[in-house]
């Protein structure tokens, strides 16, 4: 046990409380949909948490293929509760910037559906390679050609973003500041926070290609030396 399988499993368990709390309140009378809504966004992160630590230890490519299908769905889940939470809860914002965000997200992650098997990060998965972080601990990290469809997840997210800011601003506008400024600035935190993480975890085109040698190096080039006149 090191801290990775200490950290990922408490960032989970804090969200299902939290999504099990926000669920019992908005099944209460009346029933909040805002509440339900965000409880979605709850759970939709635990799960993500989850298949992320099971992809940092994975054994083989199948499995990694299948977790980060699973994956995607989970993060796309998380982009249409909040921006619903945020609709809902806020009574404001851009209706097209609403639809934007999670459209995007979603046209990429069809990918992941259609045959052959294929994935939303990468065009094909070439193996695994196991990385030594400090504590000790260890993980296992994707190797593979990247899919260029892979910006949409983030432009979606950006999106989400724009949305939230333009929502809390409208919502300031009509007087409730306060509500505007935790509220929006929480999920803004949360969402920039998601998209660094993902960003320093993707797939860099400079993977290793099937087909190519691991060692590139450049041949050294025969230098020409010009006779001096004696």
């Amino acid at each position: 046990m090191n801290w990775i399988t200490i950290a990922w499993p408490m960032v989970a368990a804090a969200c299902l409380t939290l999504g099990l709390i926000e669920l019992r309140i908005g099944l209460g009378r009346p029933v909040d949909a805002a509440r339900l809504l965000f409880s979605v966004s709850a759970f939709a992160t635990a799960t993500v948490c989850g298949i992320e630590l099971a992809v940092m230890h994975a054994d083989s490519v199948a499995q990694v293929k299948a977790l980060l299908r699973w994956g995607d769905v989970g993060v796309g889940v998380m982009i249409a509760s909040l921006t619903a939470f945020i609709w809902v809860y806020f009574r404001s914002g851009n209706k097209w910037l609403a639809f934007a965000g999670p459209g995007l997200y979603f046209v990429g992650a069809i990918f992941d559906f259609l045959p052959p098997s294929r994935n939303l990060t990468y065009l094909q998965i070439t193996g695994l390679r196991t990385i030594e972080t400090f504590g000790g601990a260890s993980y296992r990290v994707v190797e593979g050609v990247p899919n260029p469809l892979n910006a949409l997840p983030y432009l979606g997210a950006l999106m989400l973003l724009v949305f939230v800011v333009d929502a809390s601003l409208r919502l300031a506008r009509r007087g409730a500041r306060r509500r505007a400024l935790v509220i929006g600035c929480s999920v803004g935190f949360w969402v920039l926070a998601a998209i660094a993480h993902s960003a320093a975890n993707a797939p860099c085109a400079c993977e290793t290609r099937p087909g190519r040698a691991k060692n590139n190096r450049r041949r050294p080039r025969p230098t020409r030396r010009r006779a001096r006149a004696r």
